[in-house]
């Protein structure tokens, strides 16, 4: 009698199952490693199209989104401008008349967050910001 029921309790647990085998366990965990690292390489891929993109290859560690370039304001010093946008753009011209720091004039190229080839310039004047322009950005 003891061996019928061990054997007919064994068939009830094999039939209904005993909830999640550890094999489950294993291929629920490898499908969760997959879906982070698919994660992981689109953002990759996202960033290398984007690198590749940027016009001022020299300065593609500093990048402004178009929140930043709205609260640049003409007026504001070169510092100031680098230290909201998380760095230097690039230097594309210096025109120096020779009369005076003040009439110093230098553009900048800055890449951007956004469409292909999103950027921005800004132009300043001894020291000064007094012009900015954007393209692309978001």
């Amino acid at each position: 009698m003891k061996k019928l029921l061990i054997i007919f309790l064994s068939i009830i647990l094999l039939t209904t199952g005993c909830g999640k085998s550890p094999i489950d366990d294993i291929k629920d965990n490898i499908k969760e490693d997959i879906k982070d690292n698919l994660e992981d390489i689109k953002n990759d891929l996202e960033d290398i199209s984007n690198e590749a993109n940027y016009p001022y290859q020299d300065s593609k560690d500093t990048v402004i989104t178009l929140d930043k370039y709205n609260q640049i304001n003409n007026g504001m010093t070169e510092q100031e401008v680098w230290d909201l946008i998380g760095g230097q753009c690039t230097n594309i011209s210096t025109t120096d008349l020779g009369i005076g720091a003040e009439y110093v004039t230098s553009a900048y190229g800055c890449n951007g967050k956004g469409n292909v080839g999103a950027n921005a310039m800004l132009t300043f004047q001894g020291g000064k910001l007094i012009s900015k322009s954007q393209a692309g950005l978001k």
